[in-house]
């Protein structure tokens, strides 16, 4: 669910909308993947062969919202939607444009639903301006309509977002009643406003893409870049020069090197983890959400004419001294 990929990403942020939506908004790289040797009802073909695992980055998706976490120096942390009910592997990982207007009906009905609550519903109180200031959804279609487009900006903090997650949520799951074709064919709601008896829109496609929609889609959020950050830091950071080597302690040394960059890794990780779940992200406690922090070590050599990499040698002894001591 939208709402619980929201709240898991805490108070301290905030999030910003553009209002100019495009289908080639899509990530192209993924650590994660999808096992789907056991979808024996709706099978994923890839090439006529039913793989066992896809790569999450081959499925259609799309950029719904940036987060800026108040802790993570300004990287934005980009949100997508990805649509796992495909029945096949595409040739690019883009929406097709029912599909695109599905998506864009849902983040306009929950505008709209939003707008409507904001009279009345004391939860919506302190969020009311943010709602107004909210801008409609569109995509750019073939028509002198998609010619004055423009892409506008709007912004919501930690509970308005929560809120509108919350009625996006709705939005889709509703599509799937009698009038879910209706809505996502108004231009009004899907942003497209094709030129008079031009639409390109198939209803048949619009239904199934509900139904695809609401069978399969997955959220997830991706914070790149953000090991740049951490790379500044002195605390993060250990200078083996020879300032170190002066101050060290040889009864410290315990056999070899290996080990003072192993405990300096292991104390740090521990400060990172920590620092991760309770102040750029606020973990939510006793929930069955799943973080992934993916902490790395980057060994560089002080001397500007040494290459370590032509040094892969003693380099992968090393590391496997370090992993047997785990």
């Amino acid at each position: 669910m939208f709402e619980d990929v929201v709240r898991m990403n805490g108070d301290s942020c905030s999030y910003s909308f553009e209002s100019l939506r495009k289908h080639t908004f899509a990530s192209t790289g993924s650590r994660f993947s999808i096992e789907c040797n056991g979808l024996y009802n709706y099978p994923i073909s890839n090439r006529g062969f039913n793989p066992k695992t896809i790569g999450l980055h081959r499925l259609p998706n799309v950029k719904l919202v940036d987060c800026t976490l108040e802790k993570a120096g300004g990287h934005k942390m980009t949100i997508y939607i990805s649509f796992s009910g495909v029945d096949k592997i595409r040739q690019t990982n883009y929406f097709y444009r029912e599909e695109m207007a599905v998506i864009n009906s849902a983040m306009n009905l929950a505008s709209f639903n939003m707008s409507l609550r904001a009279s009345s519903d004391s939860d919506y109180a302190d969020v009311r301006d943010q709602i107004g200031r909210l801008n409609s959804f569109e995509t750019k279609v073939k028509g002198k309509f998609g010619k004055i487009l423009m892409n506008r900006k709007s912004s919501l903090g930690p509970k308005a977002m929560r809120l509108f997650a919350e009625m996006f949520d709705r939005a889709l799951i509703s599509f799937e009643g009698s009038d879910g074709v209706k809505v996502c064919t108004d231009p009004k709601m899907n942003g497209m406003r094709y030129d008079a008896g031009c639409s390109l829109l198939v209803d048949a496609n619009v239904a199934k893409a509900i139904t695809a929609l609401n069978r399969g889609h997955y959220f997830t959020a991706n914070l790149a870049g953000i090991k740049n950050t951490f790379k500044e830091r002195p605390d993060l950071t250990l200078t083996l020069d020879d300032a170190y080597h002066d101050n060290f302690d040889e009864d410290e040394r315990e056999g070899d090197a290996y080990v003072c960059i192993q405990k300096f890794v292991e104390s740090r990780v521990r400060l990172l983890y920590r620092e991760l779940r309770t102040e750029m992200i606020q973990v939510v406690e006793d929930s069955d959400f799943l973080y992934y922090f993916d902490v790395g070590v980057e060994i560089t050599s002080m001397d500007d004419a040494l290459d370590l990499v032509t040094l892969t040698t003693p380099a992968d002894e090393a590391l496997r001294v370090i992993l047997d001591r785990r």
